[in-house]
């Protein structure tokens, strides 16, 4: 893993964690961003491709037995970004469309897979 890789998934694992403590009602952001959905959905698509397109570059690096858990984490950590950015959201707006975080995940899965499944020609060396 590069150190680039590493950075991003430290970040991750910090916006996982917050989202815990705000599971657990510990920590409140609620009111601190008021994102609306088409931003929301907007990043979520952008992690998605961009993280499809790293672990498709990437994926042929790694041996199989890694590779399923480097997938893992190219597949499960961006959303916690996502879920942070709708916990931040007000609560009547959390309360008013409460499947907004399930969909945003749809999106990112969806446009993960785009660039896995129709992989971009490599140039030759």
């Amino acid at each position: 893993m590069t150190r680039l890789e590493t950075v991003l998934f430290g970040l991750f694992l910090a916006c996982w964690v917050v989202d815990l403590l705000v599971f657990l009602r510990m920590v409140t952001v609620a009111g601190s961003l008021a994102l609306g959905f088409y931003p929301l959905y907007s990043a979520a698509m952008s992690l998605g491709w961009i993280s499809g397109y790293f672990y498709e570059r990437r994926r042929a690096d790694f041996p199989d037995p890694l590779r399923r858990r480097v997938f893992l984490l190219y597949f499960v950590g961006p959303p916690g970004l996502i879920y942070l950015l709708r916990a931040m959201a007000p609560f009547e707006m959390q309360a008013a469309a409460p499947l907004v975080t399930l969909y945003a995940f749809g999106v990112f899965a969806i446009f993960f897979w785009v660039p896995i499944k129709f992989p971009l020609r490599r140039l030759p060396k």
